[in-house]
């Protein structure tokens, strides 16, 4: 079954909206890395999330599917100016029924 790497973000209040839209497309373009099943991103639109302000959604194939997405150079690159712009929590889950 599928993994699900969910990502929290809260904008920082120093960053624009045009730098977390650049950021979101950035992350949208890891899709192409082996083993990603695919990739949404946006922004939130409710007021459940506690200000975290977008989230990401990563589906992969399998647990090695997501370290190996994890350890990418593409993921690592990345993950600064995610840090940069952004608080964030993480969490991944499969049904059970991954390897």
């Amino acid at each position: 079954m599928a993994i699900q790497h969910l990502v929290w973000l809260k904008q920082k209040q120093h960053v624009t909206d045009e730098e977390m839209s650049d950021l979101l497309n950035k992350i949208r373009q890891l899709s192409s890395l082996d083993g990603v099943l695919s990739i949404t991103a946006g922004s939130n639109f409710t007021d459940r999330a506690n200000g975290f302000t977008h989230g990401v959604c990563v589906v992969v194939e399998s647990k090695s599917a997501l370290e190996s997405y994890i350890s990418s150079p593409e993921h690592q690159a990345l993950g600064g100016s995610i840090r940069a712009l952004c608080d964030l929590l993480a969490l991944d889950y499969d049904d059970g029924h991954g390897e």
